[in-house]
């Protein structure tokens, strides 16, 4: 189903599509899913706990503040290049899903994991001030807007061109780039 979405997008997938990919019967899908937007919403539930177990082995890890985010921007944009199902969810989700009504719940158990995800950002970067090693004057808020800001706009430009470097190889390089401007020197 991933490599179908994939391909033709959300929207112009259908279940029928599917089956022929997976050598099954449309009735087959329609045993374990009632609709496309309920398989749809199983992928991205799966993709999310992936993504929620490679974020809180870093943020729960015995690091800097400095360093967890260093580790994460290195740990998820790793991830993205090495494996396949992570980054054919990233690649559907940023280009190729549209925001539907019948994917309306789905969005919003998106939006708060991005709110959880934030929350943690800013209660690192609260503790990174607290210790010196981020600039008091930041606003945490704005910091974590940037930072996702960032993080999504390097991943969109590897899809683009993805041939013209490796995600993993730069990403030290690319969250050097960012704190950069936000530590105490």
């Amino acid at each position: 189903a991933l490599d179908v979405f994939r391909r033709k997008g959300y929207t112009a997938t259908r279940l029928v599509d599917i089956a022929k990919e997976g050598g099954v019967t449309r009735g087959a899908i329609y045993w374990h899913f009632n609709d496309k937007a309920e398989l749809f919403i199983e992928l991205n539930k799966e993709n999310r706990k992936r993504t929620q177990e490679i974020v809180e082995k870093v943020w729960s890890g015995d690091f800097s503040p400095v360093e967890k985010i260093r580790q994460v921007i290195i740990e998820l944009f790793t991830f993205l290049e090495e494996d396949d199902k992570f980054r054919a969810f990233q690649e559907l989700a940023l280009f190729k899903t549209e925001m539907l009504e019948e994917l309306h719940e789905e969005f919003k158990c998106e939006k708060d994991d991005w709110n959880y995800h934030v929350g943690r950002l800013i209660e690192n970067i609260q503790q990174g001030q607290k210790e010196g090693l981020f600039r008091k004057d930041i606003i945490p808020e704005d910091m974590a807007t940037a930072f996702f800001s960032y993080v999504y706009g390097l991943m969109s430009v590897w899809f683009l061109e993805s041939k013209s470097f490796s995600i993993k190889e730069k990403a030290s390089i690319f969250v050097d780039l960012f704190l950069e401007g936000q530590l105490t020197n």
